[in-house]
């Protein structure tokens, strides 16, 4: 359990980082990101994306360009452009989910980029961290994961620890095995003695029949020597 817990809390981190870089990336390459808020270019960019912008000339702005534009007092709007005004400056734009084109041509001054990429969902997204309380949300959320993800961690460190100590343990418990002796021809006459100084159970009897035998001779001897005096 605490491994699957450790993994959802890893994975959340890794889309709060994914969601930061990008929103912040765009911004260091100097293109911005804008929420589509309404259904204007339904179902090619849906309600709810996050565009990316890229800052054009007025020249670099073409027929079927996709850019965003902020009307006045109204929140970035994204939609199609279908002709080019020369003059003044501007564009007729018209939304692929709109029954007609826009009514009001788009001064150039009031044109934020060209539309590049536009990301699904992650539109909802950016509106709710904008304002301040998604704001402190978002930062209490991703504070609590943090903190989550080095207790985890230092649980499976502690686990790890233990481990190694107790190896050390075990292998002192553990005797080491004897290694083989190998025999030689120096070590020959050693071995044989051994072997008659402590007989194997098979040699014993004809050892107690050899040592029997010598001490009866010592014995016979000592009597003859007693007899001579």
């Amino acid at each position: 359990m605490k491994k699957v817990f450790r993994i959802l809390v890893n994975v959340l981190i890794s889309l709060f980082l994914i969601l930061a870089l990008v929103i912040a990336v765009p911004n260091l390459l100097g293109m911005r990101t804008v929420a589509v808020s309404g259904d204007d270019m339904h179902p090619t960019v849906p309600a709810g994306s996050l565009v990316l912008v890229e800052k054009a000339t007025f020249a670099g702005i073409e027929e079927e360009d996709v850019i965003a534009f902020r009307a006045v007092g109204a929140a970035p709007e994204v939609q199609r452009v279908v002709e080019v005004i020369f003059a003044p400056p501007g564009y007729v734009t018209w939304g692929d989910g709109l029954a007609s084109e826009n009514p009001i041509p788009v001064p150039y001054e009031n044109v934020l980029g060209v539309a590049r990429i536009w990301i699904p969902l992650l539109g909802f997204v950016l509106v709710f961290v904008s304002g301040v309380p998604g704001k402190i949300i978002a930062g209490g959320i991703l504070l609590v994961l943090i903190a989550l993800f080095f207790l985890l961690g230092k649980g499976k460190e502690g686990k790890a620890a233990a481990g190694i100590a107790a190896a050390p343990a075990d292998e002192a418990a553990t005797p080491p095995a004897a290694e083989p002796v190998v025999e030689t021809a120096a070590t020959k006459p050693v071995t044989e003695a051994a072997e008659r100084i402590n007989p194997t159970p098979a040699d014993a009897k004809p050892a107690e029949d050899e040592i029997a035998s010598i001490l009866a001779g010592l014995r016979g001897g000592g009597g003859r020597s007693k007899r001579r005096r």
